[in-house]
């Protein structure tokens, strides 16, 4: 947990994925422009990447650059590209993200070749699985009346739903 809280502050020192324009009347930020923040995050992995963390940070800043940035809603050619780039960090990375894989194909559907698309569903099937029993492990040692026992059940209802997702794409 330690260190997990100290990876977090490397990211946010970096002012990585923070909103940087709110209007203050809707209590609302602007979403976080793609383009710029691919930049900061390409210069960000490349000073961290013989750190012994390199993995997390990779995966993180493939999420976020995936979920919290305006890259999902962009179609360009550009867009795409980049769209590729973090999944395919993701699948190097072993990331079990199934929601993020089947959000990240739908945009590439005629970008890759169905070859390259059965390789990074084939990581995220095998990687979701993984977190399915892994959950289901955690659940297990839990009481229904445990905090975080309903939410893992959640988390392995959507961990099972997305997976399922995926495997359709084949």
């Amino acid at each position: 947990m330690d260190q997990s809280l100290s990876n977090e502050r490397v990211i946010t020192k970096a002012r990585l994925f923070i909103p940087t324009k709110i209007n203050w009347e809707t209590k609302t930020a602007a979403p976080i422009s793609w383009i710029e923040e691919d930049a900061k995050v390409k210069r960000f992995l490349e000073e961290h990447n013989s750190d012994p963390f390199a993995f997390y940070f990779r995966q993180r800043c493939a999420l976020e650059m995936l979920c919290a940035t305006t890259l999902l809603k962009d179609s360009s050619k550009e867009a795409l590209s980049v769209i590729a780039y973090y999944t395919e960090m993701l699948a190097q990375e072993n990331n079990p993200s199934a929601a993020v894989y089947v959000a990240a194909l739908e945009k590439l559907e005629n970008y890759w070749s169905k070859k390259k698309k059965q390789e990074i569903i084939s990581v995220g099937v095998k990687q979701s699985q993984i977190a399915i029993q892994e959950t289901r492990k955690l659940i297990s040692r839990l009481k229904p009346e445990d905090r975080l026992y309903k939410g893992l059940k959640e988390g392995e209802k959507e961990y099972q739903r997305y997976s399922q997702l995926l495997v359709q794409r084949k």
